[in-house]
C-alpha cells in the first residue's frame, strides 16, 4: 500500500497495534500497519532453550487463558499461534 491509499498509520505491531488495526480496518479504514522487528507479535514470543535444545519456551508476555475470549479472538484475527501450555505440575525457570 502507498501512503496514498492508507486513512490511518499504526505504528507497533504488538497486541495492542494490532487490536488497534483490527479495530480500525472493521470500521472500513485502510490501515498501514508498521512493526520495527522482523515479526509481529510485540512481546508474544517463544524461542527454543538454550539450555535444553528442542524445547520451546515462553520468554514473554503472552498467556492467556480461556475466558481471555476477547484476546483469544484476536489472536486468531491476525493469525498468531497459539501454543498449549501445561497448568499443572511444578513451575522452573532456568535464564540460562
Amino acid at each position: 500500500a502507498t501512503m496514498n491509499h492508507v486513512d490511518v498509520v499504526v505504528v507497533g505491531g504488538g497486541l495492542g497495534g494490532a487490536a488497534a488495526a483490527a479495530a480500525l480496518l472493521s470500521a472500513g479504514k485502510r490501515v498501514l500497519l508498521l512493526e520495527a522487528q522482523d515479526r509481529y507479535g510485540g512481546r508474544t514470543k517463544s524461542a527454543t532453550s538454550r539450555a535444553t535444545p528442542g524445547v520451546v519456551v515462553d520468554v514473554g508476555g503472552q498467556w492467556v487463558a480461556p475466558q481471555h475470549t476477547q484476546m483469544l479472538a484476536l489472536l486468531r484475527r491476525v493469525g498468531l499461534p497459539l501454543v498449549r501450555q501445561y497448568s499443572t505440575g511444578a513451575d522452573l525457570l532456568d535464564d540460562g
